[in-house]
């Protein structure tokens, strides 16, 4: 590798890193720290759902439970920050493993372009975590290595694969696309008519791998109970009630109209037109994993990250293919200067330009201005999980049964684990479809409150209005309204409803205390809009107008705070006097 590769390779290197050192947002961070702990303080793995109150007997096969003890154990010995560690050393390895198995010398510009562009479709799509998802890419990397070094010299490593998904389907849901990979590379290699088929020695070893890879996701504690119900989650992927599951994009006009700076489009639109170029040499392989992961990530668009896994490679592939034999060239006039050594060294040059930029964007929290969950530092993210709320429960003696709202029954679990949770973010696989149903017609206000009392006996609502946010709006203006219940508890975060008869004040998580520095000022300008947008909810005009003011004096360019303080200065002009 040339010094100028090497310099290169190290700009992406801190562009990547830079990506992977966020603060804990995902949700389900607490619900596998939770079962983690759970697991090593009972010594056993549980068959049923047994932290919620409202479906207690649930049938429940936690398949990540490998996954979640390690989350534990890193979070025991190292904390938070062990977990950020954690995270960001598995994607780093995913990543190096595929740059590794894409390299050919001469073509770093390419590849790192390439690993960039993933990278980023990643960040943007919500995937880089603290969830076993980030193990999922791990095995996905390197599978893709192992296969195609195997295809150029026959490598004896391939027998790791099976040892490999006897991991993975411990440790992920997605140990399916690993079986999916094996097939359709096998596909792609031997399977199609003019191929060898049956008949090749390397078409039998290759299926004989994928059938001991089958064959190993029996080894787990549900024996074949854990890959029909593997299968039977997936199947649900789509469902429109969680986000996450949801295509990118609704149709294809929806494609369109959606912004040009979304690098998914860009991955979906530069890996086509490498197959344009290349529809001649491409190979079948590479259609085929190209084409089945690209459906999986338009079904739903957590999948983003395994058709980055794929199609960057494949793309990469496609290009040098395309390129190569016509890297010399004769030009007249005014490009006669350019030569492709030094186009090479501009592309290089503004490629490094690209990737110190995106360090810069993500470093300094100007991509968290757009993107809540990339949160640049160590340790929990405040827009989500603001402390005052622990204090909050703990003082006020909140004792369930309560009801929580989906996305943070986990955080509920875990900071709490005496109370048992209305629900959770287990979903399907740990309540029943009628019971989803009815939950979701509570949130959204179409259950009474006295036939939803009647039923489970409230004592408190505890509901975080940033996750799941404009699914419980409704709930938290019935409660708002309700003369038998009272708000105890707001902050930029979190609501609390406790029965009108219980004594105690307002009790509201102040910002103006925090000390404001270059670190932490756009964090204080989201969190002081975030409290702007609940009041503005609970129809505390007053208070709302004041927080989006102290939110653009800390950011005078935090343009949602702009334009929520023009709706309410055109909303109190408008409203009469009493």
């Amino acid at each position: 590798m040339t010094r100028s590769a090497k310099a290169l390779m190290a700009c992406f290197l801190i562009f990547l890193v830079s990506h992977l050192l966020i603060k804990v947002f995902d949700p389900d961070t607490w619900l596998h720290l939770h079962v983690g702990r759970f697991i090593l303080h009972n010594g056993f793995i549980p068959s049923v759902n047994t932290f919620s109150f409202t479906e207690p007997g649930h049938p429940w096969m936690p398949h990540e439970w490998l996954s979640q003890v390690i989350f534990y154990l890193t979070y025991s010995g190292f904390g938070v920050p062990g977990l950020t560690i954690l995270r960001a050393s598995v994607f780093l390895a995913a990543f190096l493993i595929l740059y590794r198995a894409i390299h050919e010398p001469g073509w770093e510009t390419l590849e790192i372009a390439g690993l960039a562009l993933a990278a980023h479709a990643i960040a943007v799509a919500n995937r880089i975590s603290d969830r076993p998802e980030m193990f999922s890419a791990l095995f996905f990397s390197s599978y893709y290595y192992i296969l195609n070094r195997w295809r150029r010299d026959g490598t004896r490593w391939i027998w790791l694969i099976p040892f490999m998904q006897a991991f993975w389907i411990n440790m992920h849901g997605y140990f399916l696309f690993g079986l999916i990979f094996l097939f359709l590379f096998w596909y792609g290699e031997f399977g199609l008519p003019e191929r060898a088929f049956w008949g090749s020695r390397r078409s039998r070893e290759l299926l004989a791998v994928a059938g001991a890879g089958v064959a190993a996701c029996l080894l787990n504690p549900h024996f074949h109970h854990g890959l029909v119900q593997a299968i039977s989650v997936a199947a649900t992927i789509g469902d429109a009630r969680i986000a996450e599951w949801r295509p990118p994009y609704f149709s294809f006009s929806g494609f369109w109209t959606t912004g040009w700076d979304d690098p998914r489009k860009a991955l979906i639109l530069v890996s086509t037109l490498s197959f344009v170029l290349n529809y001649r040499k491409a190979a079948a392989t590479r259609w085929f994993l190209w084409g089945v992961f690209l459906l999986a990530f338009l079904q739903s668009r957590r999948n983003v990250l395994f058709f980055s896994l794929v199609a960057i490679p494949v793309t990469i592939s496609n290009f040098r293919q395309t390129l190569e034999g016509r890297t010399r060239w004769t030009l007249s006039g005014p490009l006669a200067g350019i030569t492709p050594r030094r186009l090479g060294v501009f592309l290089e040059l503004a490629l490094a330009a690209v990737l110190l930029f995106g360090t810069y964007d993500m470093a300094s929290g100007r991509f968290f201005a757009d993107h809540l969950f990339a949160q640049p530092g160590v340790g929990i993210s405040k827009v989500f999980y603001p402390e005052g709320i622990q204090q909050f429960v703990k003082e006020a003696g909140l004792e369930g049964p309560g009801f929580n709202n989906y996305g943070i029954g986990n955080y509920v679990m875990w900071r709490f684990p005496d109370m048992k949770v209305f629900m959770d973010g287990r979903n399907l696989e740990a309540y029943s479809e009628d019971f989803i149903n009815f939950y979701h017609k509570v949130k959204s206000g179409r259950i009474p409150l006295p036939e939803l009392l009647g039923r489970y006996k409230l004592r408190f609502f505890l509901i975080n209005h940033q996750i799941d946010a404009g699914g419980a709006s409704s709930l938290v203006k019935m409660l708002d309204k309700d003369k038998n219940w009272k708000l105890a508890y707001v902050d930029n975060a979190w609501v609390v409803f406790v029965p009108a008869r219980k004594t105690g004040k307002l009790v509201v998580g102040s910002l103006d205390e925090e000390q404001v520095g270059p670190w932490n000022r756009r964090e204080l300008a989201w969190r002081h809009y975030q409290m702007c947008s609940i009041w503005s909810r609970l129809e505390r005009k007053k208070s709302a107008l004041e927080e989006c003011r102290k939110s653009l004096d800390l950011d005078p360019d935090f343009n949602r705070a702009r334009q929520q303080l023009k709706s309410l200065e055109n909303d109190a002009r408008l409203t009469p006097p009493v």
